[in-house]
């Protein structure tokens, strides 16, 4: 019986280890109509949060526009200036 015991002990410690080592970026958006806080799921989505991430560092989503924007369904932005000029992408697949 307690050999049992010390089994789930040390799962739990390694699942609460394995947890604290994987953190969730958390983003912050600013727009004209407020700001926008995100947080990222890694453990889910690490290339994709990496490469967003890479980009964030890089300001590359400084000044462009939500271009497309459906009421009460979504917004989409990222690629375009205000003026909407496409911005090229800094790290294309």
């Amino acid at each position: 019986m307690m050999r049992h015991r010390y089994a789930a002990l040390v799962l739990l410690v390694i699942s609460s280890t394995h947890a604290a080592k994987t953190p969730k970026p958390q983003i912050e958006i600013t727009t004209s109509k407020g700001t926008l806080r995100l947080e990222l799921t890694p453990d889910h989505t690490p290339i994709t949060v990496d490469n967003f991430l890479a980009y964030v560092d890089a300001s590359f989503f400084d000044g462009l526009t939500f271009h497309r924007v459906i009421k009460n369904f979504m917004a989409q932005g990222g690629g375009f200036d205000s003026n909407l000029n496409e911005k090229p992408p800094l790290f294309p697949p």
